[in-house]
């Protein structure tokens, strides 16, 4: 599309190429040329304004990208835009692509647990009745891991209650091979652990998430996530 648009000059599609392009810059760490062609594909959206092209433009330059190049907390409106412009032109896979982003977005920027419980529930509700079980799997270990540290479990080291069973749940993603899902467990799992001073599990779940951490895998909340409590977790064990 960035060949294209240069050989025949660009059209509503070009933001989304553009910002796509820069996806693949941020995985280089080449974070100049992340910024530039971001912010070109943002400009290009501008220009033409098609609604229903928003939230593929917006979830990669905010809810991919932005980590990288911008301040974490001027991206909760778009993500918010990402869900709600999502469903309303009928983009479901990029609306739950958005919220799920929206969950972690809200834990990595600290809002009070009571206040991301309120905002992940109806969000939870949407992806089930549109049936987005993908989405579901990637969301569920989140929402489970907040209830854990608001002391809604047994063991807050276990991400077992009133939204997963932890071991029902690795066996559902290890028969369907779904590898996002159990890489979304284990660093969600190494959070908690780390925050409840488990540091001995909190260590095993952050040396388990990293064999997954490949360069196209290297963007978004989860990824920071990932580094963050890995290397905090490395200090304390």
């Amino acid at each position: 599309m960035v060949q294209l648009t240069i050989k025949y000059g660009p059209c509503a599609v070009s933001a989304y190429g553009f910002c796509s392009y820069a996806l693949l810059k941020a995985t280089l760490n080449r974070l100049e040329d992340t910024q530039r062609f971001s912010t070109l594909g943002l400009k290009l959206f501008e220009s033409y304004k098609i609604k229903e092209w928003l939230p593929r433009v917006y979830l990669v330059a905010y809810g991919m990208l932005s980590y990288y190049i911008r301040p974490v907390r001027c991206i909760e409106e778009p993500l918010a835009n990402v869900f709600q412009v999502g469903l309303e032109t009928g983009d479901v896979e990029f609306a739950m692509a958005g919220a799920n982003t929206i969950i972690t977005y809200n834990f990595v920027v600290g809002k009070p647990l009571e206040e991301q419980e309120k905002l992940f529930a109806p969000l939870l509700k949407v992806m089930t009745e549109y049936k987005q079980d993908h989405v579901l799997a990637l969301t569920y270990p989140a929402a489970q891991a907040i209830l854990n540290l608001l002391g809604r479990s047994e063991d807050p080291c276990i991400l077992t209650g009133e939204i997963i069973d932890q071991e029902k749940f690795m066996e559902s993603v290890d028969s369907s091979s779904n590898k996002a899902a159990a890489l979304q467990l284990s660093i969600w799992r190494m959070t908690t652990a780390y925050i409840m001073n488990d540091y001995e599990l909190a260590s095993e779940m952050a040396e388990k998430s990293r064999p997954s951490q490949s360069n196209r895998g290297r963007r978004g909340a989860h990824w920071f996530m990932q580094c963050f409590y890995d290397g905090l977790s490395s200090l304390a064990y």
